[in-house]
């Protein structure tokens, strides 16, 4: 079932994301520990000695390391985290994705429509590179109605961008300017209800 958690203010969602860091801590955290148990004993077997023989203390092949995450079970499930936003003003949706950690996310803007929004955050949500220890993380969407600035870590991110330091004065100021008045807002209960539709449609 595919749901869009609501909250009204930023609060309320930061709140939120508390409790799943402390479950992603613990879930990725049990499969750590058994994943060391498994190298441990893996690095004592003659197999690993004939293909290590001449480095002991190497580190372990693409191919091993495959092998001693094949079959691990977290305790429990790892989350993903989508915000999903509209941008005030303009014509456009966006959303951030994180994997494990919402506050190391990645921004994906500019979509024209919630059609185009709702296959890309798929698109995102599904890629293999975003498994952990070979396990798919659940995706949580949430939306925050509250209008939201541009985040100010962002901002130095574009600051320290090489279009930026391109850029003369004049177009530096009307950036920052821009910047200032940017914003973004929760889909509206039209716009989610068809999200999730068109979201439901990748996944079968």
């Amino acid at each position: 079932m595919v749901k869009v958690e609501v909250f009204s203010t930023d609060k309320e969602a930061q709140e939120w994301l508390k409790k799943s860091i402390y479950t992603n801590h613990d879930v990725v955290s049990s499969m750590i520990s058994e994943l060391l148990v498994r190298a441990t004993v893996y690095r004592a077997s003659p197999e690993f000695r004939r293909i290590h023989s001449l480095d002991l203390e190497g580190p372990f092949t693409k191919e091993e390391t495959q092998l001693l995450c094949k079959g691990l079970k977290p305790e429990g499930k790892a989350n993903s985290f989508v915000r999903l936003y509209s941008i005030v003003g303009m014509p456009y949706y966006g959303f951030t994705y994180a994997s494990v950690n919402p506050y190391d996310s990645t921004i994906f803007n500019s979509y024209d429509s919630v059609k185009s929004l709702a296959k890309r955050v798929y698109q995102e949500v599904t890629k293999k590179e975003h498994e952990i220890l070979g396990i798919k993380t659940v995706p949580m969407l949430y939306t925050i109605l509250e209008p939201l600035p541009f985040p100010e870590e962002k901002r130095e991110q574009v600051r320290k961008s090489a279009d930026f330091q391109a850029l003369t004065l004049e177009q530096r100021i009307l950036c920052e300017q821009e910047l200032e008045q940017y914003r973004e807002k929760g889909l509206t209960p039209t716009e989610t209800q068809a999200l999730v539709l068109e979201y439901v449609k990748f996944c079968n």
